[in-house]
């Protein structure tokens, strides 16, 4: 269990409503996952070296399922994290290397990164209790998979990433017409049409919205000075998450939703203003 001197303070209780917030979305991702998951196809990742398909059937997903949720309720009582956030960790890595075998990239890596840093932070603690470098481990694998993602650009297309941003009408037009071909409604094409025409009508807007995404994504590791320039960077990036999200249909939740919750953690703070209403 956690340490005493930690329990009761904000430290604990930040760090509780993160664990709370990150392992139920954890579990709901997984469970989807593994759920609609019924065959392997094309082995990627873990499913290359280990046969994994008896793990598909009905009754052993069920068993998984099952003691997934267990180790879900350790990990948020803070019990033997060592061993619970690495099984949680190969949990994820065979989940979602077997989704990814079925071709549907969801991008839930970060997830599986995320239990691993948490599981050698909790490693390198010979009592098995919680520390900053948990918290602090998280983070940095976040900030860093924006900072890859900006380097990524800047390698494949340079400061020109920035100019050939007025293709992104191409981008909207497929998101409205998959929208539109989903669920019938003239409405998604409607509003393709006005984003593209406003877009083709405000092209050096275009230029300062990306290059600023880009600014973002790149120095995202200052978000490791303190919390105070980690909670405006992670509004920030929800921002622009937001307006991304607007213009192009394009809504990365295993990205998105790990950065809010660690670097905003608005479970923390609505129980701060719920605490504050309260004692008023």
């Amino acid at each position: 269990m956690l340490n005493n001197k930690y329990f009761g303070t904000s430290l604990y209780i930040e760090w509780l409503f993160i664990k709370i917030s990150f392992i139920l979305f954890w579990f709901i991702t997984f469970y989807f996952s593994i759920l609609n998951s019924h065959q392997i196809p094309l082995p990627v990742g873990i499913c290359t070296l280990v046969n994994l398909n008896w793990i598909l059937y009905p009754i052993i997903k069920n068993i998984v399922i099952f003691f997934t949720l267990i180790f879900c309720i350790f990990y948020l009582l803070e019990y033997k994290m060592r061993w619970i956030c690495f099984l949680l960790f190969i949990i994820s890595l065979i989940s979602f290397s077997i989704e990814e075998s079925n071709g549907i990239y969801n991008r839930n890596t970060l997830l599986t990164v995320i239990l691993f840093v948490q599981f050698i932070s909790y490693l390198k603690d010979h009592n098995n209790q919680f520390n900053n470098s948990a918290l602090q481990y998280s983070i940095q694998v976040i900030a860093g998979a924006y900072t890859l993602s900006a380097m990524s650009k800047l390698v494949e297309s340079g400061l020109f990433w920035i100019v050939d941003g007025k293709r992104i009408t191409l981008q909207i037009l497929k998101s409205h017409f998959q929208e539109y071909s989903d669920f019938g409604n003239n409405s998604f094409l409607l509003h393709g049409d006005i984003l593209v025409k406003f877009i083709e009508n405000h092209t050096f807007l275009l230029y300062i919205v990306l290059s600023v995404s880009l600014l973002l994504e790149l120095f995202a590791l200052a978000t490791l000075k303190n919390k105070k320039i980690k909670l405006i960077y992670g509004i920030l990036l929800l921002v622009m998450h937001l307006g991304i999200y607007i213009i192009m249909d394009i809504l990365i939740l295993p990205i998105i939703a790990p950065m809010i919750i660690f670097m905003i953690n608005p479970l923390f703070y609505a129980f701060k203003l719920f605490t504050a209403i309260h004692h008023r």
